[in-house]
């Protein structure tokens, strides 16, 4: 029988690698945008009095976290993976193995950037089977690796 490339549930360890290149890449576009609303949309020229991010709110807390959702489930959805995930041969699928949905994504992505530490122990905890975070179990999302082999691999649904 001729080898097949079938996915099977990625690492923690290549799934944290692949976040840390992708918050990189959300750093860089969240300090692009966040200066831009900062300087109102142009280039502040000297003398102008720059605002203290600590001071607004939106800029120091919803700002990264919807610039994280916007790459993520924008990369997600589009490629079926991220910079980071593609550099480690990882993609993101439903649990079914088909297309996630929009709504999976934008499930699973919410949770890993807004709370993301809650997300991973409760993933732990509850979805560990499929090394899941909580959201994305509940998103019908898992990120796998495509590995060469005369089976596919089950997917545990616990």
């Amino acid at each position: 029988m001729a080898d097949i490339e079938t996915p099977s549930v990625a690492r923690w360890s290549e799934r944290f690698v692949a976040f840390l290149i992708d918050v990189i890449i959300i750093s860089v576009i969240g300090t692009v945008i966040g200066a831009a609303a900062l300087s109102g949309g142009g280039i502040n020229m000297v003398g102008d009095e720059i605002p203290q991010l600590e001071d607004d709110i939106f800029l120091t807390v919803f700002l990264p976290g919807l610039v994280s959702m916007a790459y993520l489930t924008g990369m997600e959805y589009i490629t079926g993976t991220t910079v980071g995930r593609r550099v480690l041969s990882l993609r993101v699928m439903g649990i079914d193995g088909e297309k996630p949905t929009i709504y999976g994504l934008l499930l699973s992505n919410a949770g890993k950037s807004f709370l993301l530490v809650i997300d991973v122990i409760l993933g732990m905890v509850f979805a560990k089977g499929n090394r899941q975070r909580i959201f994305a179990k509940w998103g019908g999302v898992v990120v796998v690796k495509a590995h060469k082999t005369e089976h596919p691999p089950k997917f545990r649904l616990d």
